[in-house]
């Protein structure tokens, strides 16, 4: 994707949407699958949909609220390298987090339990600062241009 060109493209917009929600989706699943079973716990789509897996108070709410905290830094990652611009991070990420939450009204109903807000609410956060950040990063590097960028 190059910086120059600022077109409004919405199949290009439509499959980076599908490709981060696509992201989000299998780095939730792979890394419940991976803390499930380290600690033997039976592993379900409940975890991932249903509001009433995000507790403090059981072991398993402390798993999956890991599962979304490292989920929100890997889409973050993702974001610099499927995005590339910071100021389009915060879009993608509300897009992320507001496909998620829909989904888990469809699966789930209306998620009611306040522990939900917050932790969506404090990934949505992290997904977005870091990504920027990072993507901000990534655009301020020095360009090389003439013999040193031949050589390098």
């Amino acid at each position: 994707m190059t910086y120059y060109v600022n077109v409004w493209d919405p199949i290009l917009i439509l499959l980076q949407i599908c490709t981060m929600q696509s992201i989000f989706y299998v780095c939730s699943a792979s890394f419940a699958g991976v803390l499930n079973w380290l600690v033997e716990s039976p592993l379900t789509l409940d975890q991932i949909f249903r509001a009433r897996y995000l507790t403090l108070s059981q072991f398993s709410g402390q798993i999956t609220i890991l599962i979304f905290t490292t989920t929100a830094i890997i889409c973050a990652l993702s974001l610099v390298l499927v995005v590339e611009r910071s100021r389009k991070c915060l879009d993608f990420a509300f897009t992320i987090y507001f496909n998620h939450f829909l989904f888990c009204c469809f699966y789930a109903g209306f998620p009611k339990t306040f522990m939900w807000w917050i932790v969506n609410i404090c990934c949505l956060f992290v997904t977005s600062l870091l990504s920027e950040y990072l993507c901000r990063k990534k655009e301020m590097r020095e360009i090389i241009v003439g013999a040193r960028a031949l050589s390098v």
